[in-house]
């Protein structure tokens, strides 16, 4: 596989708890290996921190 250098994904979340981990668990299964997955919370009142 070509290396086309590091990926950057951002993914913004706010009450995202229900849904995180499946978006995380998504990123992770992907080919192309070289990634950083960086994840902004904007003050979530459910526990979308613990999920991540």
């Amino acid at each position: 596989m070509q290396d086309y250098g590091l990926v950057s994904i951002i993914t913004p979340t706010w009450a995202c708890a229900d849904f995180i981990a499946e978006t995380i668990k998504s990123i992770q299964c992907q080919t192309y290996q070289n990634w950083e997955l960086l994840i902004q919370d904007d003050c979530s009142k459910d526990n979308t921190l613990e999920v991540v």
